[in-house]
């Protein structure tokens, strides 16, 4: 807050209020058997995420703000462990399905946006919401990739031939988060805006914004959500 230190006849333009990000860092984990690189290193490059890795079947009950599951073995995720996570988003965390090659094999208990079919032939990816990690950003085309269908409420973020390629949707006090493209099937992962979607990602799933969203001149319009 920056106040002038003065008694005049118009009180109201003598205080102003000047608002920043906390600079707390995201704790991200990624659980995985076989690490992205891309993923891995386009989560470290942000100096606003403090990631960890794990390997199933060992996860740590450490409570963490993101959970990302990204190339796991099922065969190796101990029975509940999904059902554990489904209670900690309810609690106010995010879980992100990043899709793998055997996505359609895999019960997510509940914790996808979408439900994942069988793998279709690709197209152009579409952007239907324009928001702080799609803007600026071209995303390309997917050979490949799983026909989901959106489950209620839900909102499609990216999709290809009008099926859900990236959706969230609101559960609990968290969100659940579905990331369908495949690194086999895109050139996505290899370009600049990668690790720039990343962070404009996980700050939308933890709702911080960015500094030049917190603040407003006078006579600007705020539009709401409701």
């Amino acid at each position: 807050k920056v106040q002038l230190n003065v008694q005049d006849d118009f009180a109201v333009d003598n205080t102003a209020y000047i608002s920043s990000p906390s600079g707390t860092k995201t704790k991200a984990l990624l659980i995985t058997n076989n690490a992205s690189v891309f993923l891995k290193n386009a989560l470290l490059a942000s100096d606003e995420v403090d990631l960890t890795v794990a390997e199933p079947p060992i996860i740590p009950k450490d409570n963490f703000d993101v959970y990302i599951l990204s190339n796991v073995n099922k065969a190796n995720i101990l029975p509940g462990t999904f059902e554990d996570l489904g209670r900690r988003v309810e609690e106010g965390a995010s879980v992100v399905i990043a899709a793998q090659e055997d996505s359609d094999k895999i019960d997510y208990r509940g914790l996808t946006p979408v439900d994942i079919g069988g793998r279709s032939e690709g197209g152009f990816i579409t952007v239907d919401q324009l928001n702080s990690f799609t803007k600026n950003t071209e995303f390309g085309a997917v050979e490949y990739f799983f026909s989901a269908t959106p489950k209620e409420n839900s909102l499609t973020v990216l999709s290809v031939v009008g099926k859900p390629l990236v959706s969230v949707v609101r559960k609990g006090k968290g969100k659940l988060a579905y990331f369908g493209i495949l690194e086999k099937s895109s050139d996505f992962p290899y370009s600049p805006g990668y690790p720039i979607f990343w962070t404009e990602f996980m700050r939308f799933l933890t709702d911080q914004q960015d500094v030049r969203n917190l603040n407003f001149r006078t006579g600007d319009t705020m539009i709401l959500d409701s």
